[in-house]
C-alpha cells in the first residue's frame, strides 16, 4: 500500500511537470508563430511603400484595408498572449515582439498617409497614445470608444495605438511635437485638417470631425 502511494506520488509530479513543460512549449511555440506572421506582414507593408515610392500608383483603397487588416489582426493575437495569465510568458521576446508591432504600424500608418497626400481618397486616421490599464484608468474605455468608430465607419477610418512607454524613435517624435504628458491622447488626421484629443474623448466627439 505503501509503495502505490509512492508511486502515485511520482506520477502525480511528473504529470504536473510534464504539463507545465509543454505549457511552456506551445507558448514559445505560438509566439514564434507571432514572430514569422510580423515577419510576412513586413515584407507586404514594404514592397507596398517601395511599389508606392516608385510609381506612385498605389491608389486602390482596398489594398490598403487589406493591408491593415492583417496589421489589426496580429495585434489582436499579440495582446491576447500579452492579457494571458500563463507563467510560460516569455517578458522579454513579448516585449520586443510589441514593439516591432509598432515599427508595422508606423509603417501602414505611413503608406495611409502617402495615399492621403497623393490620391484623391477621402478617409480619417487616428494615432491613439495609451498606457497600461495600471497607469492610465480611461485608456481601456478609449479603446472601446474608438474600436466602436471603427464599426461605424469601416471604411472610412483607421486607427493606429501606440503606448507611450516604448522607446520607439517615432513615438519620442510624436511626444515631443505634440507635447503629449497623459493618456489618452488621439491624432486625428485628414486631408483637411488635423485635430487633436487630449484625456478621455467619447466617440461621438470625435465623429463630429471625421470625413465621410
Amino acid at each position: 500500500m505503501k509503495r502505490e502511494i509512492i508511486i502515485a506520488s511520482i506520477l502525480g509530479v511528473l504529470t504536473f511537470l510534464l504539463g507545465v513543460s509543454l505549457g511552456y512549449y506551445l507558448v514559445g511555440l505560438e509566439t514564434e508563430k507571432l514572430f514569422m506572421r510580423y515577419e510576412k506582414i513586413k515584407t507586404l507593408v514594404d514592397s507596398a511603400l517601395y511599389y508606392f515610392q516608385e510609381y506612385k500608383t498605389t491608389c486602390e483603397i482596398e489594398d490598403l484595408y487589406i493591408l491593415g487588416k492583417k496589421v489589426d489582426n496580429l495585434g489582436y493575437q499579440i495582446a491576447l498572449l500579452e492579457n494571458s495569465n500563463n507563467p510560460a510568458k516569455d517578458a522579454t521576446k513579448l516585449e520586443l515582439l510589441k514593439s516591432q508591432y509598432f515599427n508595422l504600424q508606423y509603417l501602414h500608418y505611413l503608406l495611409a498617409k502617402k495615399q492621403l497626400e497623393q490620391c484623391n481618397q477621402t478617409f480619417n486616421i487616428l494615432l491613439y497614445f495609451y498606457l497600461p490599464d495600471k497607469e492610465c484608468r480611461e485608456c481601456k474605455e478609449q479603446g472601446y470608444q474608438l474600436s466602436h468608430l471603427k464599426k461605424r465607419h469601416p471604411d472610412k477610418v483607421l486607427i493606429y495605438s501606440f503606448d507611450l512607454r516604448y522607446p520607439n524613435y517615432f513615438i519620442y517624435y510624436y511626444k515631443k511635437k505634440y507635447e503629449i504628458e497623459k493618456a489618452p491622447f488621439i491624432i486625428l488626421i485628414n486631408k483637411n485638417s488635423t485635430k487633436i484629443f487630449e484625456g478621455y474623448t467619447p466617440w461621438e466627439e470625435i465623429d463630429k470631425y471625421l470625413l465621410t
